[in-house]
């Protein structure tokens, strides 16, 4: 760790300290945590020294309070902004609703804390003034508008999760980056999003959250403007994300549902009434115009002809894409496709290419169309159309982006990027995803930082952060990264048992619900629900689902499945009642906390190890064997050993929790790796053998609590 600690940065490291030991014990609910201290006084030194630090710190440490006194405590001292950002929404408001609000209380001096949010998540004023004006809204929609005028005219909050707005209305309304007018717009003062980015520069600490980041990140580095004040000083918690953030947004990508979304907003010929959007409003407006037959000229010819041909060449370039990649057998619904140069020698490669060019032309035609009409408002000065020109400024930037995008992806010659496609039931996306992410971030993320904080539960692979580190660019700053490894305050050795089935196959297989399907009923019986299950695909996911519902609804136990209602959701009906099995994928392996009795089980049905024809996985995976690396043991299982941390991480959320994770993976005893796994996880009770034993062996230890 590097150590050039001045006496400006001790007097600083003792501020904190005397907070944590003098402070901090006055709330009423306080718990001594030496790992919090220690992690608090890390984050000091990391402000003081620019430093970019990496803390894991274990479940129950404390981490919120750990970074936010330090970053206060600089904040207030060199009058800087420290940006906050998270992964996901409950940690976001745990932060403003809990933490800030205790902070508060324990400082006797005045902060702000402000959460930053995108554009689209704040109602533009202009445009729902225009929305309330135009003749176009069906009469649900024109109430709805009215409505939500009210209320804000009442002082209700400009941010749409705040708001009872509908999809439709919110598609018309909706901030929007490339058409705002800023300063020139006479909602400026008052408007919502610029209210907030003002508070944001009189603020100690920002609220964001890394989509957020990547997103200013990617904006900056293309030399826009960005979204978040330039800070000195970040701290990203659940920072194990940041590498699958990154490659979202500092990649490039078009869907149908962008498509839609633009076809809603600007002119929809198939919606409820003729002429919705506000190109057609526009032309009203133009229509009692000087020179309206010059204007309406220039907008027809140009725009309001050829925008349905737009929408349909570009939707039958979607459809066409979804029926090549599954007619070539690259992958199933849902599930990412390479498109490589090979692809697109195949007939279906080269039907992708002509319709991508029949919609290409498409795309020239309308962005001219907008350039035409742009210019001719602007020679006539005609501001009268109420924010027409921004509109279509808005409407070219997404056409030419679309259209980038599109040539982009289509045309595979870079080593460097990893092309792919995705197609769902309503959906189809075209992407391409820069293979080393970690070179832009060391460039454009670290490197400008004064200091940095990137902390989660699970950011070590056993006791070693080089993998985390190589993965996001930290290798590129090494004489400025300082580590740290702290372990959870939580008895796990009294608290935790772990079981690993030793006589089951892979969970795909048939007879994998027929050899264990018995014995976990028995287990959900006893503990009366009270489960989740994690599988590492929505085929098992399904599998189980309709294994086990049947038999368990017999038993009185309902089955919540990934799928049927948002996740959200499905986590608060478990917790309102726990007599329930919950399976999930994705997101149920991490970010979900449910204390107390509800949950006593976790039952992990496969090693989370990537999907191998994964793109990206495909294309990291060669490029390791090529510099003479295993990938295996390089990449596939680094990333399993997080990931399966994560799943076990579920259980034990409190001093009080206590509970047991059985794996059902053979893999886990009988291959040599599995000690990785386990070497990995804190020491608790742990047992293998039959899956029927090993059930008995883990209600008796549960059992052995309430005796």
């Amino acid at each position: 760790m590097p150590t050039k600690s001045g006496p400006d940065s001790q007097v600083f490291l003792e501020r904190v300290r005397s907070f944590f030991l003098r402070r901090l014990p006055l709330r009423p609910d306080y718990e001594e945590r030496p790992e919090q201290l220690e992690m608090a006084l890390d984050v000091a030194r990391a402000l003081a020294e620019e430093e970019l630090l990496v803390v894991e710190a274990g479940t129950g440490t404390g981490k919120s309070l750990a970074y936010l006194i330090p970053c206060l405590l600089w904040s207030f001292e060199h009058g800087q902004p420290v940006i906050i950002s998270t992964r996901t929404l409950n940690l976001q408001q745990q932060l403003l609703e809990k933490d800030i609000p205790l902070l508060r209380q324990l400082l006797d001096q005045p902060f702000r804390a402000t959460a930053a949010r995108g554009w689209s998540n704040y109602v533009c004023l202009r445009r729902l003034d225009s929305q309330q004006n135009s003749q176009q809204l069906t009469p649900e929609l024109a109430q709805e508008a009215g409505e939500l005028a009210e209320i804000l005219s009442l002082g209700a909050s400009g941010v749409r999760q705040k708001l009872p707005v509908s999809d439709a209305l919110w598609s018309l309304v909706q901030a929007d980056s490339h058409a705002c007018n800023r300063q020139l717009c006479p909602h400026y003062q008052e408007c919502y999003l610029f209210r907030e980015r003002r508070e944001m520069e009189r603020s100690e600490l920002i609220i964001a959250n890394h989509s957020l980041v990547m997103a200013d990140v990617a904006l900056r580095a293309n030399g826009a403007q960005g979204i978040l004040p330039k800070p000195a000083c970040w701290v990203l918690d659940e920072g194990h994300h940041l590498e699958e953030v990154a490659n979202d947004h500092l990649g490039r990508s078009l869907s149908l549902a962008d498509l839609q979304r633009l076809r809603q907003n600007v002119f929809d010929p198939k919606g409820k009434v003729n002429d919705a959007g506000w190109l057609p409003l526009l032309r009203d407006r133009l229509s009692k115009a000087d020179q309206r037959a010059r204007l309406l000229e220039c907008l027809d010819r140009g725009l309001l002809v050829s925008l349905p041909g737009f929408y349909q060449v570009g939707e039958e370039f979607f459809y066409g894409l979804t029926q090549s990649i599954l007619a070539a057998g690259l992958t199933e619904v849902g599930a990412r496709a390479t498109l490589n140069s090979d692809f697109f020698h195949t007939p279906e490669g080269e039907e992708c290419r002509r319709l991508s060019e029949q919609w290409a032309a498409h795309l020239e035609h309308v962005e001219s169309g907008a350039r035409d009409l742009h210019r001719l408002l602007t020679d006539l000065e005609l501001e009268a159309t109420q924010g027409g020109l921004v509109e279509l400024q808005s409407l070219i930037e997404r056409v030419k982006t679309l259209r980038a995008n599109l040539e982009f992806c289509l045309f595979p010659d870079s080593g460097d990027w990893v092309y792919w496609a995705v197609a769902t039931t309503n959906n189809a996306t075209l992407g391409a995803t820069p293979l080393d992410v970690g070179e832009r971030l060391a460039a454009e993320f670290f490197a400008p930082a004064r200091s940095m904080v990137l902390t989660s539960a699970t950011l070590a692979v056993g006791k070693d952060l080089d993998f985390y580190e190589k993965r996001v660019g930290l290798d590129h700053h090494q004489n400025r990264v300082a580590r740290r490894l702290l372990d959870s305050p939580f008895d796990y050795r009294q608290n935790a048992y772990l079981g690993v089935a030793t006589d089951l196959m892979d969970p795909n297989r048939a007879d994998f619900w027929e050899r264990s399907s018995q014995a976990l009923l028995w287990l959900l019986q006893q503990l009366g629900g009270r489960t989740f299950l994690l599988t590492t695909s929505y085929s098992s996911l399904r599998l189980a689902r309709d294994r086990l519902a049947p038999a368990l609804a017999q038993l009185g136990i309902r089955v919540l499945a990934q799928g049927q209602a948002p996740p959200g959701l499905l986590l608060e009906e478990f917790r309102r009642d726990s007599r329930s099995l919950l399976i999930g994928a994705d997101s149920f392996w991490e970010g979900v906390d449910v204390v107390g009795d509800d949950l006593s089980c976790i039952l992990i049905t496969r090693l989370p190890f990537r999907v191998p024809n994964d793109p990206l996985v495909q294309a990291h995976c060669r490029r390791l064997e090529e510099d003479g690396l295993s990938s295996f043991r390089h990449y596939q299982l680094p990333q399993a050993i997080l990931r399966f941390r994560q799943g076990f991480g579920r259980l034990i959320r409190s001093q009080k929790d206590r509970g047991m994770v059985l794996v059902l993976d053979s893999r886990l005893y009988h291959k040599a790796y599995g000690a990785e796994f386990l070497g990995a996880l804190p020491a608790c009770n742990r047992r293998a053998g039959r899956l029927a034993g090993l059930v008995q062996d883990a209600i008796k230890w549960l059992k052995g609590f309430d005796s």
